[in-house]
Formats: structure tokens, sequence, C-alpha cells
């Protein structure tokens, strides 16, 4: 039995392998069993308490741990979604920001940045004729080495820009494509539609489908977004915005995926609108982690878990 200043910690079974670790539950905590060269069993506790049988760690026994590389690294698993900016709309739609959601295991204490885009601006085609709406901007978590990448910029007479989901085709004499996807992020735009005079531009794609294409009388809608539950709530992220008409009317927003640029996260744009802003949404389990936020992220639980949402940039220490 260990102990630490007369308490009972637990029970340490010498091991028969030199290279023995372990993980286990002593009074309630989980806590890592190791050895160090001298041969002497310890638990490393969540509260980076280290004991040995005849007490704490001495900080010279520390060092020479962190040397060999001995001391041990407790890692856990926290679950992420990262949305990038959704692209600016000319005529055609814009794209939704790129979009990637899973689980990676992260060491406790480390530090993970966070970046979190914005979204692209939209273009006044009478005072800013034949430019395409601005990209989206990335949104990331450098130590995770995720990166989402912005939407697309719908265009006004040529094609959508490239982008986490690609930007809606706009009007021309002749078919005009819409912008490509980002593979595992987002989906292609629609292709903007043959005419002069009142043609249709094509739908921004989305991080679920890809944009509508247009004709010279139906308007390509804007790409689907995708479903996630991380909050603890069912939610659409990251669909794309409508395309419209060359006069303007008759617009349409993301079918599925709160598209369209405004109070959306990674919408594209549509009519001339800018692109929504991403977010990086962060789930993990209460008792395995601290919660240390720089930025201004809210925090809400679910159940035994906590989630961190960022909608600007800032890190988390866990």
């Amino acid at each position: 039995m260990a102990r630490h200043n007369g308490s009972l910690i637990g029970a340490l079974n010498r091991p028969t392998s030199a290279n023995f670790s372990g993980i286990t539950t002593i009074n309630g905590k989980r806590q890592q069993a190791m050895k160090n060269q001298a041969g002497r069993i310890g638990v490393f506790d969540f509260a980076e308490r280290l004991f040995f049988n005849k007490g704490l760690v001495s900080l010279p026994e520390m060092r020479q741990l962190k040397q060999e590389s001995n001391w041990p690294t407790v890692q856990s698993s926290v679950q992420y979604l990262v949305v990038a900016g959704g692209g600016g709309s000319a005529y055609g739609g814009g794209g939704a920001g790129g979009l990637l959601e899973g689980s990676a295991s992260v060491n406790i204490h480390e530090t993970l940045t966070i970046d979190v885009g914005s979204g692209g601006q939209g273009y006044n085609v009478v005072s800013q004729p034949n430019n395409n709406g601005e990209n989206g901007e990335n949104s990331s978590i450098a130590e995770l080495s995720l990166t989402a990448i912005g939407g697309g910029g719908g265009s006004y007479g040529g094609a959508g820009s490239a982008g986490g989901s690609g930007g809606g085709g706009g009007y021309n004499s002749s078919v005009v494509s819409g912008g490509s996807g980002t593979s595992g992020q987002g989906n292609a735009g629609g292709s903007g539609g043959v005419g002069v005079n009142d043609a249709r531009t094509g739908g921004g794609g989305g991080a679920g489908s890809a944009g509508g294409n247009a004709s010279a009388t139906v308007m390509g809608s804007g790409g689907d977004g995708v479903e996630s539950s991380i909050t603890g709530s069912a939610v659409y992220y990251a669909g794309g915005g409508g395309g419209t008409a060359r006069s303007g009317s008759g617009d349409t927003d993301g079918s599925i995926g709160l598209g369209g640029g405004s109070g959306n996260y990674g919408g594209g744009g549509h009519v001339q609108g800018s692109g929504g802003a991403g977010v990086v949404i962060l789930r993990y389990l209460t008792s395995e982690f601290r919660n240390i936020t720089t930025g201004s992220p809210s925090t809400s639980t679910d159940g035994d878990y906590t989630i961190i949402t960022f909608t600007g940039d800032g890190s988390l220490t866990i």
C-alpha cells in the first residue's frame, strides 16, 4: 500500500516488466502508475502529484524522469467542430466555410490555440462590378493540425472562387462554373446560367451538398449544411448562400444549414451579402480537464461534458 503524509492512497504492485505503465482508479480518481530508474513505484494523479512509496518524489528525481522521458504524459480525448468563415457574394451565392468534425487525443495541461475566421465581404456590383465576393478566412486549432478553409466568393459574371465550399458562378453569355470545394470539408458551388438581361446565378456550395446550378430561368439554391450535436443540441452548420437573378430578386438561402451570410456559422453570403463568421467548438469530460481560457468563449455543460464555443480567437488550456 502507498501512503502520502500518512494517508492511504491505494495499492501498488511491483510490475514484472520494466516498461510497466498503466492508468487505474484509486479512491475515485484516475491515476497513472509508473516506475523510475531506481525501481520505485509511484502514482501520478491528475492534480500533478507524484507519490513514491517513501513520499513525494524529489525535484532531482523529477528532473531525471523528464530528461529520460519517463515522466508520464496523461492523455484524454476531446471532440471538436471547426468551421471557417463563409464566402461573400457578388451575384453568385457565397460558399460555406470548410467544416471539420471529429475527436483527438490531447495531453493534460496542453494549451490549444484557437483562430476563428471572419466571413468574406460581399460586393455591390453597381459600385464594384466584375468582382467576386471575398473568400472567408480560415479557422484552426494549431496544436491539433486542424485548418478549415474559408468559403469561396460568389461571382458577378464569371466562375465562382474555390474555398472550403466553392462560390456560385455568375451570369454570362455562356455557362460559367462554380468554385471547387476542399475535399473532406465542403462541396463545389453551382454554375451560373446563360443570359444577359436577367440571368440567374449559381448557389454557393455547402458542407453537406453542392450548390445548385442555375439556368436562364432557375436560380441555384445554396448547398446544405451539416448537422452536429456537439453542443448537446442538433444544429446545422456551414450552409451555402443562394443564387439570384441579375435584377437581384428572388434569392434563396441554403436549404439546410443557416446559409445566407447573416447570423450563422460559416454560411455563404447571398445577393452581395457578406459570409457568416466561423466557429470552433470543443467538448470534453468535465472531470478530466481544467478550463482555463483566453478570448471570450462561451461555456456550457451537457451531462458529464463541458462545451467551449469560440466565435473569436483565443486559447484553451486543458
